[in-house]
């Protein structure tokens, strides 16, 4: 028997699209990967430091990678 294990739903500003780097959870809008964003807060960058390296980024944009990271934490391997 198969079992099929749920797949986590992701916060709401980040999405996975084949057609967008392979199908990386990237931020909504952009083509930035959330793993990116969430490795740079974990290196102790700032909000201010993050917007200002990714422009298309804003602090909802932040905090969904952040919340995508704790859901996900394999992911940042």
């Amino acid at each position: 028997m198969n079992h099929i294990r749920p797949r986590r739903k992701l916060p709401a500003e980040v999405v996975r699209d084949p057609n967008i780097l392979g199908g990386m959870p990237v931020i909504r809008g952009t083509r930035v990967p959330a793993k990116t964003i969430a490795l740079m807060v974990r290196s102790g960058y700032s909000d201010y430091e993050i917007m200002t390296d990714y422009p298309s980024i804003d602090l909802e944009g932040i905090r969904a990678a952040i919340a995508y990271a704790q859901a996900n934490p394999n992911d940042l391997d």
